[in-house]
């Protein structure tokens, strides 16, 4: 898992009640909770809290998914029901967190079969941010802040809105790595607008400086490459490969760009979509005839 992938996870686990309480309402006592799950499984879970649901302890499982995961019910099943036993039958509440849409989100709950006989059940609550509205987080806190220019109808003109909310919630010395996760996010979301985004977000004080580091070292952010490749402009396509390259290579030189620019539209697409696999600068410039 690249650095930004590992950082908004953290991020985003810190301030998770303001996740949770919008999928399970009457959450409260939220405290990070490390214990031990016997017979555990090999793949750690994103984070689990000890928390009250209305006078009930209870433990909360949070996943946070930034890509495609067709295992995810089964394992929420598999770590929720070993973490339920472990200690004294107490109930666990799953909540899965999609950033983006994907095409096979599994719907709840889980049902494991034998044949055409269940056998057994595991309920869990989905989030997709991406199905959230700009009135929904009105109130919200930083956690979902942080992931507004996902939400559904967040258009650029409510970004500055946005960000100046998400500011005036977030402390000091969080402003940082808290405005970088923002900017990132809005960068992503609106990808062929980035000088208006950046132009925004410095107004309000949030800087772009790291954000091509950021989606060149991202697994997540490699997804980006593949989306502007099958759905943008021939200029927004130019603008991507000249995002990626400053992440991984630095400041690309005038005969890069003269050739990236001079490329024709299969050659750039060719180029976006082998992003991940040419991980030499030799082998990146070959594809653009250098």
């Amino acid at each position: 898992m690249g650095t930004f992938d590992q950082q908004t996870k953290k991020v985003l686990q810190d301030h998770a009640l303001d996740i949770i309480v919008v999928s399970v309402p009457g959450i409260t006592n939220l405290v990070p909770w490390s214990g031990e799950i016997a017979a555990a499984p090999q793949r750690i879970m994103d984070r689990v809290f000890s928390a009250t649901f209305h006078e009930i302890e209870v433990f909360v499982h949070l996943e946070i998914q930034l890509q495609a995961d067709p295992t995810i019910a089964a394992r929420l099943f598999e770590y929720g029901s070993r973490l339920c036993t472990s200690h004294d039958d107490r109930p666990v509440i799953s909540i899965v967190l999609w950033l983006e849409y994907h095409a096979n989100i599994p719907d709840p709950p889980y049902v494991l079969n034998a044949g055409t006989l269940p056998v057994a059940t595991w309920h869990y609550h989905n989030l997709k941010i991406y199905d959230l509205t700009k009135d929904q987080l009105r109130d919200a806190g930083v956690g979902l802040l942080i992931l507004a220019p996902l939400a559904r109808d967040v258009s650029i003109d409510d970004l500055e809105g946005l960000a100046t909310q998400l500011k005036a919630k977030t402390e000091p010395m969080d402003l940082e790595e808290i405005g970088l996760l923002f900017a990132t996010f809005a960068a992503r979301r609106f990808k062929t607008q980035r000088d208006t985004v950046q132009t925004v977000l410095r107004k309000v004080g949030f800087h772009m400086d790291a954000i091509d580091q950021v989606i060149a070292e991202s697994p997540w952010g490699q997804d980006f490459a593949e989306r502007v490749a099958h759905e943008a402009s021939a200029k927004a396509i130019i603008d991507a490969i000249l995002t990626l390259w400053r992440g991984r290579f630095g400041e690309p030189g005038d005969d890069v760009k003269a050739a990236i620019e001079a490329a024709d539209d299969k050659t750039l697409h060719t180029v976006l979509l082998n992003w991940s696999n040419d991980a030499t600068l030799d082998a990146v410039r070959a594809r653009i005839g250098l």
